[in-house]
């Protein structure tokens, strides 16, 4: 996982590395000053204790020194902070490209399996998992290769040119402070952050399902028992964050501990040096000084420790969906358009991928049935029985687990997905509109047809009055279309689907917001304005003395219990 997203994110590494260097040289710097400054002072002080002056060119050397060395550490601070902030939308970018090519060939299976959590878990992964990596990538790599390089130089100096003790004795209480900072709590801060991340992911998914389907949950009287699993789902988030927080405040202690003792037990350890003289007390009060400033550089580890873990546990979540078995295997056949395609299920079992290839068990059992071309097939069955089911293999979610389903005598597998795309007008039950006005929703994959063939498919649905009334074409459907009723939505969704001039059409329960008359009046137009066209229509019920409709198919349990013809 740590190659794959090293792999993803190469192209900023080179300026993660520039941003490093700046920010270990503004540090270091950082220390020359406060060193040079300290020493100046106590040289002063020590000069006025004798009784001698300080001389003028020294203090001039001083300050026109302390001035050109703040010069360059803030331009190597600017550095950090662009080539810091460069890295954090590159790697943004990179990261959310690399998921959305992945979701693509996964799609839009990825989703409707059995065990994933939905497009709110999806869209969790998409925005905070990766906020998570940036956040590490552009603002924790940094202080912690800092906090380990900036003492190593700091203290390598102070052994060199002040006393060797006093640098081994502050090195190790560094090495200890930074060995407890990773060590302690690092399992159950792991955890907590795989646990925090789920639990957003979770409450994304309530809150989306929750809201697309209000209708429901007011009309069942459900809406105590959403806000008690919405609570529950935010007391297992709340609790999480704070198991974090005591380790984030456990290692903050470490490092108080660590900065105060770097300082005491150096000291204690070169006592005997400062009372004999061997070490006189300028250089020993100006390492002192630089040893407590060394700490700047390691206070923000612990923050970095816990954004490692976030940023562990969301790339985790990002590897499992960008490395999730294919669901198929697009083939390359053109999809047919020059006639209605003929459709068979052959002997179609399919159990979802999660729950094992088990047939016992399976969703579809030995069903067999056919779509003939340019005929009106309804496939009728209470909620579970396979009627989606049946739906979602001709759309290639999956593959079935055993069996075929041809397109004119052709394995379906054969057909290319984006030409069956192409080919195929889908409307669903929950209308996806996008905000904007009607053209920009009627226009969406076909975005060449004209005015007045847009108002020909509104006229189709009975929708051309009720869209002048409210300002025709270039009226805004609201945010995902909730200036319109129920109704309206539906019938914008068929129009747009009427606008392709599909070959196959599949209803999904389209009409369901419609009432009876309405409802058997746009489906009449349907076929109208697409005589010759395939079309499947999924419903709990159908009239069997309709004449729009060729066949009936009755699903329960996955089987085929009843099928009627019209004569």
């Amino acid at each position: 996982m740590v190659s794959w997203l090293l792999a993803q994110t190469r192209p900023v590494l080179a300026p993660l590395a520039w941003s490093t260097l700046c920010r270990i040289g503004d540090h270091l710097l950082g220390c020359f000053l406060l060193g040079l400054s300290a020493w100046g002072v106590f040289s002063y002080a020590i000069a006025w204790h004798n009784g001698a002056g300080f001389s003028t060119s020294v203090l001039t050397t001083i300050v026109v020194t302390m001035v050109l060395v703040c010069l360059l550490k803030a331009l190597l601070h600017y550095g950090e902070q662009f080539l810091g902030h460069l890295v954090a939308f590159k790697a943004l970018e990179l990261l959310r490209t690399n998921l959305f090519s992945s979701l693509i060939p996964r799609s839009p299976a990825l989703v409707c399996a059995r065990s994933s959590s939905g497009s709110g878990d999806l869209l969790s992964r998409i925005t905070s998992d990766i906020d998570g990596i940036e956040v590490f990538f552009a603002h924790s790599i940094a202080p912690i290769i800092s906090s380990v390089v900036v003492p190593f130089f700091l203290l390598g100096g102070i052994g060199i040119l002040i006393s060797p003790s006093l640098a081994f004795t502050a090195a190790l209480v560094v090495v200890i402070t930074w060995c407890l900072l990773l060590i302690v709590g690092w399992k159950s801060t792991t955890t907590a952050a795989e646990s925090r991340l789920r639990s957003t992911g979770q409450i994304n998914q309530h809150l989306s399902d929750t809201i697309h389907g209000l209708a429901e949950v007011i009309g069942y009287n459900a809406v105590q028992r959403r806000t008690n699993e919405l609570t529950t789902l935010r007391h297992t988030s709340i609790a999480s964050s704070q198991r974090i927080g005591f380790w984030l405040s456990t290692r903050r202690i470490f490092t108080t501990a660590g900065q105060v003792l770097s300082v005491i037990l150096p000291l204690w350890a070169v006592w005997s040096d400062l009372t004999t003289g061997q070490l006189s007390v300028q250089w020993c009060a100006v390492a002192l000084i630089l040893l407590w400033r060394q700490w700047e550089t390691i206070d923000g580890v612990e923050a970095c420790a816990t954004a490692l873990h976030t940023a562990l546990s969301g790339a985790r979540r990002i590897y499992e969906v960008a490395h999730s078995p294919l669901p198929i295997l697009d083939g390359t056949t053109p999809f047919p358009t020059d006639h209605a395609p003929d459709i068979t299920w052959n002997n179609v079992y399919f159990s979802y991928p999660e729950e094992g290839e088990q047939l016992r068990g399976a969703h579809l059992k030995s069903f067999t049935a056919q779509a003939h071309s340019g005929q009106w097939t309804t496939f009728i069955g209470r909620t579970g029985s396979g009627k989606s089911t049946v739906i979602r293999l001709l759309l290639r979610y999956w593959e079935p687990t055993q069996g075929t389903i041809l397109i004119n005598d052709t394995d379906l597998s054969q057909f290319s997905r984006r030409d069956l795309y192409a080919s195929v007008g889908v409307v669903a039950q929950h209308s996806s509109l996008m905000s904007g006005t009607i053209a920009d929703n009627l226009s969406l994959a076909t975005p060449h047809i004209t005015d007045s063939q847009m108002w020909e498919a509104l006229h189709a649905v009975g929708l051309a009055e009720e869209i002048t009334s409210q300002g025709g074409l270039a009226a805004s459907v609201g945010e995902a279309g909730s200036s319109l009723s129920g109704g309206q939505q539906q019938r914008l969704a068929i129009a747009a689907m009427l606008l392709k001039r599909p070959s196959l059409v599949i209803l999904d329960e389209a009409t369901s917001h419609l009432n009876p008359p309405l409802a058997a009046q746009v489906r009449h137009h349907i076929r109208d304005f697409l005589p010759n066209a395939t079309v499947i229509e999924i419903s709990h019920s159908a009239d069997r003395e309709d004449p729009l409709i060729d066949q009936v198919i009755n699903l329960d349990g996955g089987k085929i219990i009843e099928t009627s013809q019209r004569d």
